[in-house]
């Protein structure tokens, strides 16, 4: 009965910090004080952690344990991309309406480009202008005979073609919206050079399943091929750790960075030192793999690191 407790503790109390901080961010609708790469690392262990268990088999408690880990950062990452998503949005409606239009000022001539009689933006072009165009012709054939005053009448007519034309030419002040601007995101296609750019940081979640599912799929892959290789899965065992030794790391840089620790829940974090601490005796007193207790050391450091920085910055 006390085995299946012990069990049953190891197994859940890993993931009662991110139900906590899950709540925090629910309720105040921001998830700036959480890093998402730490569902990152978290999800990136425990997937290898699954397949190191098919060549090590060691207690199936840690197998329970990864498994209850990778649905718990799933949520965790779902819920702070959609709130990101909404915030996104939020932002983006209020640039609209805060300059729905951006105007552009073109001169053009019209003459053989917009038809007679055609309406745009509140100005009428009619046939006033080309009546104007062929009074002047006539003028001109009429007046041929008379060499003196023909030279008056092209002057008048170049000076009245002239005024036709600067009336031809008129400003038209075109609307762009500024919505045909907008840059649309598609990170979660791969062949999008921002999907590596950006990585990690994508606003759509279906970027970030894609991502873990090829994951997945190349390490399944590796362990049917190398499935009687000892050493494949001793190596694929010490990744698995070694990244999960740094799950506190980019908490760490995130809290430097910002010179702050708010929106960080201190459950989560007084969870993360008690587990770390129990889970690294467990692995020394059960004889489990050397990797485990490395893993184990290196988590205890880092959260201390942490509680030091929410002391300082407070």
């Amino acid at each position: 009965m006390a085995s299946i407790i012990t069990s049953g503790l190891f197994i859940f109390a890993p993931v009662i910090g991110y139900v906590s901080q899950y709540r925090d961010i629910q309720k105040t609708s921001n998830s700036d004080g959480f890093s998402t790469r730490v569902c990152l690392i978290l999800l990136l262990s425990n997937i290898l952690r699954c397949y190191f268990w098919i060549g090590k088999q060691f207690d199936i408690t840690l197998l329970y344990q990864s498994i209850v880990m990778i649905i718990a950062q799933l949520l965790m990452l779902h819920l702070c991309i959609s709130i990101k998503s909404r915030e996104s949005v939020t932002n983006s409606k209020s640039r609209r309406s805060n300059k729905q239009f951006n105007f552009q000022k073109t001169k053009t001539t019209i003459t053989n480009i917009i038809p007679n009689n055609t309406k745009i933006s509140n100005i009428t072009i009619d046939n006033n202008i080309n009546n104007n165009n062929n009074n002047n012709n006539n003028n001109n054939n009429n007046n041929n005979n008379n060499n003196n005053n023909n030279n008056n009448n092209n002057n008048n007519n170049n000076n009245s073609n002239e005024n036709n034309n600067n009336d031809n030419e008129i400003i038209i002040t075109t609307m762009k919206s500024s919505s045909s601007n907008k840059n649309t995101k598609n990170h979660y296609i791969f062949l999008n050079s921002g999907y590596f750019q950006n990585f990690w940081e994508w606003d759509n979640f279906s970027a970030y399943t894609i991502f873990l599912g090829g994951y997945s799929a190349i390490f399944l892959l590796l362990t049917t091929v190398y499935l009687y290789s000892p050493s494949y899965f001793e190596y694929l065992g010490t990744l698995s750790l070694t990244i999960e030794s740094i799950l506190g790391l980019p908490q760490l840089i995130q809290n430097y960075k910002k010179r702050s620790t708010k929106g960080l829940s201190l459950v989560l974090i007084s969870s993360w030192f008690i587990g770390d601490l129990f889970k690294t005796l467990y692995f020394y007193y059960k004889d489990q793999p050397s990797q485990f207790i490395f893993c184990g050391t290196v988590q205890l450091i880092i959260d201390v690191l942490i509680s030091l920085q929410i002391i300082y910055y407070k």
